[in-house]
């Protein structure tokens, strides 16, 4: 899944488009992305637990008016209240 979500969004250039080339380089190329995809205007990075924190504070240099959250999987599954 990871690897055709990363393929559709450069074969289209949403990340670029959304950030510009030079900032969707270097988040491309951060050690440790795993995948990246645009939904509604939002760039999506997946990326190894380990280098997270160090993508976020890259991404708030890079971005610094953006709405950089760290977001983690759930692993509790569906439940209705």
């Amino acid at each position: 899944f990871l690897e055709g979500v990363r393929e559709f969004s450069d074969d289209l250039g949403q990340l670029e488009d959304l950030l510009g080339h030079d900032v969707a380089r270097r988040l491309k190329g951060f050690g440790g992305v795993a995948a990246y995809y645009v939904k509604k205007r939002a760039a999506i990075l997946v990326v190894e637990r380990d280098r997270a924190s160090d993508l976020v504070d890259l991404a708030r240099s890079l971005v610094p008016r953006a709405d950089i959250r760290l977001l983690e999987p759930s692993y509790e599954g569906p439940s209705v209240r």
